[in-house]
């Protein structure tokens, strides 16, 4: 299956989440912004790189990997998200987000292994730090 397919899939699971979990209101695939799409795509591309190559990809580490994008691109910790002076809530370590905030995350991991088969028939040797 194509990385662009997984992405949209894992995009469009995150932002069901969202809006039953937080109310945040994410645009759908086709609005999101063209930097929302690519990093999403990133994502599923490390995912399965990884996995390809016996590494363990799991939430913790797609979420340190997403903070320090974001954190390239200006964006920082804040209290409460303003998009508009790039501040993020959930730019915090993995450990320290909600419940609902780690199961979200671990979507992108379990769709990867779902629809990507080279992802699923891969045998993790270690866990990717």
């Amino acid at each position: 299956m194509k990385l662009e397919v997984v992405a949209r899939a894992c995009w469009e699971a995150n932002r069901g989440i969202a809006l039953a979990v937080s109310n945040e209101a994410l645009n759908p695939w086709d609005t999101a912004s063209a930097w929302q799409r690519h990093q999403t795509f990133e994502a599923v591309r490390r995912c399965r790189d990884a996995w390809v190559a016996g590494v363990v990809m799991d939430a913790g580490v797609i979420h340190a990997w997403w903070m320090d994008q974001l954190s390239r691109a200006g964006w920082s910790f804040g209290p409460v998200t303003d998009r508009a002076a790039k501040v993020r809530s959930d730019m915090r370590d993995f450990a320290s987000l909600s419940v609902d905030e780690r199961r979200a995350l671990s979507v992108v991991c379990a769709i990867c292994r779902v629809l990507l088969p080279e992802v699923a028939s891969a045998e993790p040797r270690s866990i990717a730090v």
